[in-house]
């Protein structure tokens, strides 16, 4: 999950991501690839679903709802959306079937039988695939809805510190460790403690150490590849390279946002990455003190192997698809489910169904989403602008969907 949040200006003025950037229109900018044409393996009628509205024992409340309470479902390209449940299911098939992969006890074998069944789907059959296999389910309905979204940043870059390129993408130390969702160092007692905060490895904690992947011309393109947790590299040495997500400091994320209007320092109430960027380019030292208000820090690793047209890599391992991909709360929301979402965006309203691949720090609620919106400059410019209300329903193995409905109150 990258754990995370986001107007560009050479594409990392990447939106005002600090929040969570923004999402697509269900009509523009999908590269999503058709499915294989192959025989349709779906019965002819759906086998009966559970219905009303429960709670679980552990006190979240659930409703089950029909694929007609779904607004537009009818008009969306379920055949993209089966696309890119297939990408998690070829990363969900090599998992071993007690695997757990998040929502209220869900594990990989609640989900094998429809992924081994979804990559025998055509495209005219992906709606009754969906409507057939799956329970629509709304966790916490009454909770208020939130969909930002976010994007790749495509950054020039060095692989040495030459002339403005002085600002490092640093590696994992050795010593930066993970328990369960926790990033630190060993302590005296066994236990993780934070390591250098961003204040401490921007004034050279880490210098010395040989742990630079690439260098970036501007601290503040740095710091929201950093919110972003991914980002293609367009080498001023030749080629290109991408990064993404390898650990953190374990400090908690904070929003430079809210501090640079806490600080008083955002002019008529800007405080968007523009104004940002604005700030540092003007007083550099203020600008380094707002940065700084976010003492999370984050580590890469190069990312090889890629298909180039793909998105990056996220949380549950697998190349994410423009307008298709959705980070969102695990512990809510399986990672690998189809998910029904409705919200709008700076182009028109969505009424699509994407899938849970990735989580972020500032992902947190049942009914929590950020869209994933596409690489480069114009995905960063959309995504800067999004911030709806909205409501997600998820799409659930039917039998799993009884299993739920077994253990409510």
């Amino acid at each position: 999950m990258v754990d995370i949040q986001r107007f560009l200006s050479n594409a990392a003025l990447v939106c005002a991501a600090f929040i969570l950037a923004g999402c697509a229109n269900s009509n523009r900018g999908l590269a999503i690839p058709e499915p294989e044409t192959q025989a349709p393996a779906f019965p002819e009628q759906a086998p009966e679903r559970p219905g009303g509205s429960m709670r679980m024992a552990n006190g979240s409340p659930l409703e089950f709802v029909g694929y007609a309470d779904l607004s537009g479902w009818g008009q969306d390209n379920h055949a993209a959306g089966l696309a890119a449940f297939n990408i998690s299911c070829d990363r969900l098939l090599k998992l071993p079937s007690s695997t757990s992969i998040g929502g209220l006890a869900s594990e990989v074998a609640d989900w094998r039988a429809v992924c081994e069944e979804a990559s025998r789907i055509d495209a005219e059959g992906a709606q009754a695939f969906f409507e057939s296999r799956f329970t629509p389910v709304r966790m916490s309905p009454q909770e208020p809805g939130l969909f930002t979204a976010y994007f790749e940043p495509v950054l020039p870059a060095s692989l040495d510190p030459v002339g403005a390129y002085q600002y490092p993408i640093y590696r994992k130390p050795p010593e930066v460790t993970r328990e369960g969702a926790s990033y630190g160092v060993q302590d005296a007692s066994g236990g993780l403690t934070p390591y250098y905060s961003r204040w401490e490895i921007d004034r050279g904690s880490l210098t010395g150490r040989s742990l630079e992947v690439a260098y970036l011309n501007d601290p503040v393109d740095l710091f929201f590849l950093h919110i972003q947790g991914s980002g293609r590299l367009s080498l001023i040495n030749g080629g290109d390279m991408r990064v993404g997500f390898a650990a953190k400091n374990g400090h908690p994320y904070q929003s430079v946002g809210k501090s640079m209007l806490r600080r008083g320092w955002a002019e008529g109430g800007d405080a968007s990455a523009g104004a940002i960027k604005r700030l540092y380019q003007r007083d550099p030292k203020r600008g380094a003190q707002l940065l700084a208000d976010n003492p999370s820090y984050i580590f890469f690793r190069e990312l090889t192997g890629l298909d180039p047209s793909g998105g990056p890599v996220g949380a549950f391992g697998v190349q994410l698809s423009s307008g298709r991909s959705l980070a969102v709360d695990r512990r809510y929301t399986p990672l690998g489910a189809p998910v029904w979402v409705e919200t709008d965006s700076p182009l028109g309203p969505i009424r699509r169904l994407m899938v849970a691949q990735d989580v972020g720090s500032a992902i947190l609620g049942a009914q929590r989403g950020d869209i994933y919106w596409g690489s480069g400059e114009e995905a960063g410019r959309i995504a800067g602008q999004m911030k709806h209300a909205g409501s997600m329903t998820m799409l659930i193995p039917t039998p799993l969907a009884w299993s739920w409905a077994g253990g409510m109150s």
